[in-house]
């Protein structure tokens, strides 16, 4: 026999659940072509610069100025040289990781 749980809890646990299934649907894809020509060419909203030392640091609305990657943030200006880029990636969408967190999500609360 199941006890209902109080809708405080309800809500928490779906908000939880929600929560997790919308960051585990995307994922960052690292594009195989030159950055500055892509994001020209493409014009995404986000774009995360990977240094070949390893750090990576995330623009919002980027273009290319010049030499560099500028991200036109709400509350300063970010610039990136081009020669220290390894790459850029982008959020995709990956529906396999949606159905198999919705899955895993109905699957424990059933």
């Amino acid at each position: 026999m199941r006890v209902p749980l109080p809708s405080a809890l309800l809500r928490l646990v779906l908000s939880t659940a929600i929560t997790i299934q919308a960051v585990g649907c995307s994922s960052w894809q690292v594009q195989q072509v030159s950055p500055g020509a892509w994001i020209e060419a493409q014009h995404p909203p986000k774009v995360q610069v990977r240094h070949s030392d390893g750090a990576r640091v995330t623009l919002r609305h980027p273009s290319v100025v010049g030499d560099s990657l500028v991200s036109a943030g709400r509350k300063d200006t970010v610039r990136v040289a081009l020669a220290d880029v390894h790459a850029v990636a982008v959020r995709k969408f990956s529906p396999l990781r949606t159905l198999g967190l919705t899955a895993l999500i109905v699957g424990g609360c059933g």
